[in-house]
């Protein structure tokens, strides 16, 4: 069996597993999709290790997708308008790379933040510069302090607060 993606104008609107004789008796254009690829690459089976296999149509179809017919490829939507399409792997870049890779993986969560167009690291509860009362065991090594003058990975940074959110700029200067 196969996955396959419904297609309109464009849009994935359903992904179904079937036979591609049962898919042939389906009304719409119906496009098969592969679970194991992601980035123009093919992964083993619940891995993220390639395995050799044909990476298909660049990422598996999702609800809500674009499928480029001159690409030949599956898309998610645009996640930010700062981030661009990557054409060699048909995912979403941001302006200001991850900042982090799995090589040198420290633990932490980083979102983006599309207004100041920059990574962000989750420090945990609200309050923390204020008066040191957030629990921050899982920054190693780091007091409330530190974090407040933003000593982020050993390297100092301007600090952006963003209202009163739970945030903090991670640009390493």
């Amino acid at each position: 069996m196969s996955h396959f993606a419904k297609v309109v104008d464009g849009i994935v609107t359903n992904v179904i597993v079937a036979e591609q004789e049962a898919v042939d008796e389906i009304p719409g254009e119906w496009i098969q999709t592969s679970y194991n690829t992601s980035g123009g690459k093919h992964y083993a089976p619940n891995s993220r290790d390639e395995d050799g296999g044909v990476a298909l149509r660049k990422n598996y179809a999702g609800l809500g997708y674009t499928y480029d017919k001159t690409r030949d490829a599956f898309y998610s939507p645009q996640p930010f308008p700062s981030w661009t399409l990557n054409e060699d792997t048909c995912l979403w870049d941001a302006p200001v790379p991850y900042p982090r890779n799995e090589e040198n993986y420290d633990g932490n969560e980083f979102l983006w933040k599309e207004d100041i167009l920059n990574w962000v690291i989750k420090i945990g509860q609200r309050g923390l510069a204020d008066d040191g009362s957030a629990d921050t065991s899982w920054i190693e090594d780091m007091t409330p302090e530190q974090i407040a003058q933003g000593k982020i990975d050993g390297n100092y940074s301007d600090i952006r607060w963003i209202s009163d959110t739970e945030y903090v700029s991670i640009t390493k200067k």
